[in-house]
């Protein structure tokens, strides 16, 4: 599967509250780093991570604007919306997801 795809259906995944794409998406040493600063290790921690969140959250609105990719880099721009804890965010953030490509396809850091 492209980048372009993965990170789509990875930004998909959290409006659809669906953890099976984040197990297929990243592999099981994967480091994640939130842009505000939060460092995940390990899929087993992601998906914590992800069914917690969605506990009391819920991802509104995640549009890309567009995808960049130069190698293993993608630079993503994108408008962000969730309500989590009954208070509404809205970001318009651009991010590099930096990639490294594992045997099974997922992203490991």
């Amino acid at each position: 599967m492209k980048i372009e795809a993965i990170i789509r259906n990875y930004f998909q995944a959290w409006i659809d509250k669906n953890s099976e794409v984040i197990q297929e998406t990243f592999a099981d040493d994967i480091v994640y780093s939130e842009c505000y600063g939060p460092e995940y290790h390990g899929i087993e921690q992601i998906l914590k991570w992800f069914k917690d969140w969605n506990v009391t959250g819920s991802v509104l609105r995640w549009d890309i604007k567009q995808i960049n990719l130069l190698d293993k880099t993608a630079f993503v721009e994108w408008y962000f919306e969730c309500d989590c804890d009954n208070s509404r965010t809205l970001l318009s953030v651009w991010r590099v997801v930096s990639t490294e490509w594992c045997l099974h396809g997922g992203i490991k850091e």
